[in-house]
């Protein structure tokens, strides 16, 4: 709880700087994501129960794509022009593992434990791009990093409780997810955020399909209205959560979806009787902190570098974060 209520003093200090009514909405709108991602992480365990996760993948993506539909209408087929088609297929085919795993880890481990081991996706991203692209860390990003490793340690505890699949299945969601991340810092080099999302939206459901056919079965009429709730719910919080992004700063917002933590702690207990032990609290709360200090560093040094104007506007699909 303490890590939540530093996050939210910072909020609070940041929204000084901000528009009121701009600052309340991106809040709001956070609020509201991770109330529906929240949601739709325990349809997919109640999902679950009856069909692969990966087939539960598949129709969050095919029922979702409808929600987006709206996307080719509004900017056509002409998003799709790129010289870096390769990058886009490996950035989408990322995401699409990331989710699928995560979405296994939903149905076998505690939800409160995959909330907080999801927050240190940042922290991978940064070392991939210290690794990979040379970027600086500097020392407040390092010591975030180290934090947030560290609280990873605390929550899996290696060495002392035997590491699970789920844990493990949500680890390499979070690095998936990152390397999706990843390819996003490249592209936006040379396109724009609408051929990314773009991109996003048409490939996610023909390669989900792929690992969902090997455990396939038809899902029964009665089943289709609870997919394509989720599928729409899934899809809805991305939107609300960026739109929350583009309403207020990242350091203004980010701090609330800590809340996400909370509320799958609460579900899981009223539906499934699972109880979060301290450890997962106090390295779910270690991660998110330093998952935020990295996202507002790497927020400032970006709008530092993005002169007014450039932006587009359109919302980048959190792919799933855990989409989540």
């Amino acid at each position: 709880m303490r890590g939540l209520l530093t996050a939210m003093k910072s909020a609070f200090a940041g929204a000084l700087n901000e528009s009121p009514h701009r600052v309340l909405a991106g809040i709001a709108l956070m609020i509201a994501s991770t109330v529906g991602f929240s949601i739709a992480h325990t349809m997919i365990r109640v999902a679950s129960a009856d069909m692969h996760p990966f087939q539960v993948a598949f129709f969050r993506n095919f029922f979702g794509m409808f929600l987006l539909s709206y996307w080719f209408v509004r900017h056509g087929f002409i998003t799709l022009r790129t010289r870096r088609l390769k990058l886009h297929l490996l950035r989408v085919t990322f995401s699409a593992v990331s989710l699928v795993t995560f979405y296994y880890a939903l149905s076998i481990a505690p939800l409160a434990k995959v909330t907080a081991l999801g927050f240190i996706t940042p922290i991978f991203v940064i070392i991939l791009a210290a690794l990979f692209l040379n970027e600086r860390i500097g020392l407040h990003r390092a010591v975030a990093i180290g934090v947030g490793l560290c609280g990873a340690l605390v929550v899996v505890r290696p060495g002392m409780l035997e590491v699970d699949l789920g844990t493990a299945l949500m680890l390499v969601s979070a690095l998936m997810f990152a390397g999706g991340l990843f390819c996003i810092k490249l592209l936006t080099r040379t396109d724009p955020t609408v051929t990314m999302t773009s991109y996003a939206v048409l490939l996610m459901t023909p390669i989900t399909l792929i690992p969902a056919a090997t455990v396939w079965r038809w899902p029964a009429l009665s089943e289709l209205p609870f997919l394509a709730a989720l599928g729409f719910i899934s899809v809805g919080s991305v939107l609300l959560f960026t739109s929350a992004l583009k309403r207020a700063a990242t350091h203004v917002v980010m701090p609330f979806d800590y809340l996400r933590l909370i509320w799958m702690a609460g579900l899981g207990f009223v539906l499934f009787a699972e109880v979060p032990d301290l450890y997962t609290w106090i390295g779910g709360s270690l991660i998110f902190v330093s998952a935020l200090v990295v996202s507002v560093s790497e927020y400032r040094g970006r709008h530092a570098r993005t002169p007014a104007g450039t932006e587009d506007g359109l919302p980048v699909a959190k792919d799933s974060v855990r989409d989540e």
